[in-house]
């Protein structure tokens, strides 16, 4: 065989072999882009949906205390009225009225104040005596008022730790009680005349 023969054979050969490597790749891409056309077409399954959590409602724990002994209801029963300071307002008119039942009424009232803020409140609320009939414990929602009685006739409110409030607002914790209901007004006397008349016709 000839040089010039030998050498097209080895070419040939090493075309062939070149063609063969190219070919692998070539061959692994097609496979690949395969698998991927067939992710494609086939539809994953749907998987289920979490059930939806509703939040339960959680009831308002209660603000109710343990009613008041006949010792507190004598002492403190009744509705009792202050004027007390105010940060946002010339005053806060309060009321609280104390039933017999260990219920109360507590009523505010913003005077001056900017019309866009709260102006009155009104809550149904509990009471109860404390330290044997000596204070009064005051419960609106979450919030404890203590009251005591330096005088028949008033309350005083206390500070969160249930001692006096100093200070030179101090007087303006003072609450006095109110009439429950309006007094009957006084019948007009007789005349002197017809009285004697009265007593001279019994005689």
């Amino acid at each position: 065989m000839s040089v010039a023969k030998l050498s097209d054979h080895s070419r040939a050969q090493g075309t062939n072999r070149a063609l063969r490597l190219l070919r692998r790749p070539l061959m692994g891409m097609l496979m690949v882009s395969g698998l991927v056309a067939c992710d494609r077409q086939t539809p994953k399954p749907v998987e289920p949906a979490a059930p939806q959590v509703t939040p339960t409602t959680v009831a308002p724990r209660s603000s109710s205390l343990p009613k008041p002994d006949a010792a507190s209801v004598a002492r403190f029963a009744g509705k009792y009225q202050a004027n007390l300071p105010c940060a946002d307002c010339k005053t806060i008119e309060t009321q609280v009225t104390l039933h017999q039942d260990g219920t109360a009424l507590w009523e505010q009232r913003y005077i001056n104040r900017n019309p866009q803020r709260l102006q009155t409140t009104q809550e149904h609320v509990s009471w109860t005596g404390r330290h044997d009939a000596e204070q009064v414990w005051l419960k609106v929602g979450s919030i404890n008022y203590y009251f005591d009685q330096p005088t028949w006739g008033e309350l005083r409110m206390l500070d969160l730790q249930a001692l006096p409030i100093t200070g030179k607002t101090a007087a303006q914790y003072h609450f006095t009680e109110q009439p429950l209901r309006p007094l009957p007004k006084a019948q007009p006397l007789p005349p002197l005349q017809a009285t004697y008349e009265i007593i001279k016709s019994t005689t």
